[in-house]
């Protein structure tokens, strides 16, 4: 579950870089969402 929290982590990170750069941010808001998901499903279920 940690290295879901880190890359949700690392995807916000990545999405306020993108931001800043007035980059697109798609890609990086669906990796963190998809990441969100998981570590949330793995919390919630105790996988």
């Amino acid at each position: 579950m940690r290295a879901q929290v880190g890359l949700a982590m690392i995807m916000l990170l990545a999405i306020g870089y993108h931001i800043r750069a007035h980059e697109a941010t798609l890609a990086q808001s669906i990796l963190f969402l998809l990441a969100a998901f998981v570590a949330l499903g793995r919390f919630w279920y105790g996988v």
